[in-house]
């Protein structure tokens, strides 16, 4: 990448199957300051039901982040069901990980300091992306010795368990079919693309949540919980009172949800500094 611009709409990032996936990309310069080897980058996926949504939902949080931290964000247009089911959308965001991971000296980014923010069905695609394992990845027709997976993942009323979502929301059963291309409900397959059946040690994850969220429960981040603790993983759960299902998409609740998500760096950050990773 030889752009040298604080922002680029549409940047055509390379795929793993000759696809390119148009990502919009703030900070490329580090706001003007000198670029060093440790800054954040994050990775931002959008909700929409799976079969809807864009990249500029999260034009508001990228914008900020890029300014508070000094951070790379990268919004990303991953291919949407209707239009490339499952594991099209994972293989998409693995995708912008890898192009990040192979320009990180360019970009002055730490990967151990890449999080993967995903609201809605984008937290399930994005903690699909750094839950998945070997067989998973194989699975997808990539090789896993040239995948790069982010460690640290920050999720917004994340669908952790479509099982359950579609037993509660039978409306959104046919979106969820054409997320995993298939016309009727099938258990090994909606739990493959459950992350709640993924734990995995060294992944850290952080669950933001509406408490009245009547769409998806706050108890599916408890499930992702627990799930990710007997793995080994570490999980952590943020409660926001009176808040439903899209409350992080409203302009009053940005800020802290920011608040939050600032929090949660500066405390990988001293991690990666003490521990390395």
């Amino acid at each position: 990448m030889k752009e040298k611009k604080t922002f680029i709409r549409d940047y055509q990032v390379p795929g793993f199957l000759s696809e390119t996936i148009p990502c919009d990309l703030y900070n490329i310069n580090g706001n003007g300051q000198e670029l060093c080897s440790h800054r954040p980058a994050f990775v931002l996926i959008h909700g929409g039901g799976f079969v809807g949504g864009d990249k500029d939902q999260f034009l508001g949080m990228a914008s900020w982040l890029a300014l508070a931290l000094n951070a790379l964000c990268v919004t990303v247009r991953y291919r949407l069901a209707g239009a490339a089911p499952c594991p099209a959308p994972v293989v998409d965001c693995l995708g912008v990980y890898q192009w990040i991971w192979k320009n990180q000296k360019e970009l002055g980014v730490d990967p151990a300091l890449m999080f993967v923010i995903g609201g809605s069905p984008g937290a399930n695609i994005g903690a699909m992306s750094i839950l998945a394992d070997k067989r998973m990845i194989e699975n997808f027709s990539l090789d896993p010795k040239l995948v790069f997976q982010p460690v640290n993942g920050i999720f917004l009323n994340g669908i952790y368990d479509l099982t359950d979502f579609c037993e509660r929301n039978p409306k959104e059963r046919e979106r969820v079919c054409q997320f995993l291309d298939r016309a009727v409900w099938e258990k090994e397959l909606w739990e493959e693309y459950s992350p709640r059946h993924h734990g995995r040690s060294g992944r850290n994850i952080l669950m933001l949540h509406g408490s009245r969220d009547e769409i998806v429960p706050l108890q599916q981040c408890v499930d992702m919980k627990q799930s990710m603790e007997t793995a080994g993983g570490r999980a952590w759960i943020r409660s926001f009172e009176d808040k439903g299902h899209g409350w992080f998409n409203e302009a009053e609740n940005l800020y802290e949800v920011l608040e939050t998500i600032e929090e949660f760096v500066r405390f990988r950050k001293m991690e990666v500094r003490k521990n390395g990773n």
